[in-house]
């Protein structure tokens, strides 16, 4: 609720008034409450305006500004709001300074290369990050909002649309060893939060896969590209091993499988793409199999028999014999 209590600790909104060319801004100022100053203590006195070009003037020069206190509200969002409106209403008008308000800003192809060139090679300090994290941790859009940022960056809205190879802003750039360890390192322990892959389970429960129902997405040049990059390399699956609980529910999965068994019309499929020529293995004879000399244990051969009887159930055998007798 807005009000004009101005000698008490509120956010407010604010004109201010340069006298030699009657050009007026308006603000807000919620800042003032984590110093514990109402805002007749606080405008003109240690707060003079966000606004880099007139803050430096009225700080030297406080007669030739004139100061008005517009409203105070009970709450932050509420000040936020009414700046909003009130900005709509003004940004375009030229006896107003606010041509950067929130949430449009206006700059000219000039302005614009300016700040182009003040920002090119510049970088944050370890210190000023470390402020910035502080600042952000905790804080949560509002579902309204986070609906709009997606919604912004969408197909060809994303700021990287269409700009592929030398045109990439990324094309050439390569991360250092410590930047992918720290990566991976914030992957582990995001995954490692109470909750986090409930939510992740929860919100992929009813989503239908990109590539479902289609074939033939990848052209021949891009299957070649993809053979290439994972040749002569070894497999990111070397050296992790599964929790035993992980181990079992494959291993329900994949009896569960087996018992069902495959249709008529897969099994065509799988005969079709595996047959002749389109085996991986064909013409790999004697020492050039990649089998050849190889040897199952006695523990790998009764876990493979002890499998197989579990597969053959008499659903199967009926499915099997029905096949047969069809063919003949």
């Amino acid at each position: 609720m807005r009000s004009k209590e101005f000698n008490k600790v509120k956010p407010y909104c604010y004109e201010i008034t340069r006298n030699k060319d009657g050009k007026k801004y308006f603000g807000v100022r919620w800042s003032n409450i984590a110093h514990n100053r109402p805002p007749i203590y606080d405008l003109g006195k240690s707060y003079f305006t966000s606004r880099p070009s007139l803050s430096s003037d009225f700080r030297k020069n406080k007669k030739a500004y004139k100061i008005k206190f517009v409203y105070t509200f009970d709450t932050i969002e509420e000040a936020r709001d009414y700046e909003l409106k009130f900005n709509k209403k003004i940004l375009k008008n030229n006896k107003w300074l606010n041509t950067s308000a929130f949430p449009q800003i206006i700059h000219t192809d000039e302005s614009k290369k300016k700040l182009r060139v003040i920002k090119l090679g510049s970088k944050l300090t370890k210190e000023t990050r470390k402020k910035i994290s502080k600042s952000n941790t905790g804080k949560k859009h509002r579902k309204e909002t986070i609906k709009k940022m997606k919604d912004a960056q969408l197909g060809d809205k994303h700021w990287a649309f269409g700009l592929k190879g030398k045109d990439n802003p990324n094309y050439g750039k390569k991360h250092s060893e410590e930047f992918k360890k720290r990566r991976s390192q914030v992957s582990r322990d995001v995954w490692l939060r109470p909750g986090v892959r409930e939510k992740i389970k929860k919100s992929m429960k009813g989503r239908i896969p990109w590539n479902k129902g289609k074939t033939n997405i990848y052209s021949p040049d891009v299957l070649k590209k993809m053979s290439l990059a994972k040749k002569n390399k070894p497999s990111p699956h070397i050296g992790k091993k599964m929790s035993e609980s992980a181990k079992r529910k494959m291993k329900i999965a994949w009896i569960e499988r087996r018992k069902r068994g495959v249709s008529e019309e897969t099994r065509k499929k799988l005969s079709k793409a595996f047959s002749g020529k389109n085996h991986p293995l064909y013409g790999l004879k004697g020492k050039k199999n990649p089998n050849y000399g190889r040897k199952n244990s006695t523990s790998t051969k009764k876990r493979m028999s002890i499998s197989a009887k579990i597969a053959w159930t008499s659903e199967r055998k009926a499915n099997v014999s029905r096949n047969r007798t069809l063919k003949v």
